[in-house]
């Protein structure tokens, strides 16, 4: 990253995938502030390229947002991000299940859990077709579900 960012730029769409995968790290990790700052560039690039990441890395910021408590931004991410996953990745149902299992997310983070139980178990039924629990994507959707069957 520091490579491309002293030859390329920050904006540079080399950075794109290599900003949100350590933003992703990063969230995992719990440095939930040094994950945003990370998928902010991303998305930046993102949009001044019609990166093919843009719907990935606002669907990702958006679960950061709404676990921030800014649940109305993460929402607004979610509306943003779904047309284009669903366009940019139609042999993919699973990302656009993803941005579904994020809106759960943000939901249940709301207190709608009537809302969210529906769309987190359809949308971790089809993500889990293409990921494994053990995978990162199956094993944030299998939690996402879990926390909200213990909210109930």
């Amino acid at each position: 990253v520091a490579i491309n960012l002293k030859e390329r730029g920050p904006e540079h769409d080399d950075v794109i995938f290599q900003f949100a995968n350590l933003a992703m790290v990063k969230a995992q990790l719990g440095d939930r502030a040094g994950a945003e700052d990370l998928f902010r560039k991303a998305l930046r690039a993102a949009r001044l390229h019609n990166h093919r990441g843009l719907a990935p890395i606002l669907t990702d910021l958006a679960s950061l947002r709404c676990q921030a408590g800014a649940i109305d931004e993460g929402l607004r991410l979610l509306d943003e991000a779904k047309p284009i996953m669903t366009a940019t990745y139609q042999s993919d149902p699973w990302r656009s299940a993803w941005v579904d299992n994020t809106r759960g997310e943000c939901l249940l983070l709301a207190g709608d859990q009537a809302a969210a139980m529906p769309m987190l178990e359809n949308s971790t039924s089809v993500i889990g077709k293409k990921w494994s629990i053990s995978t990162h994507f199956g094993a944030i959707a299998r939690y996402r579900l879990d926390n909200a069957r213990r909210a109930r």
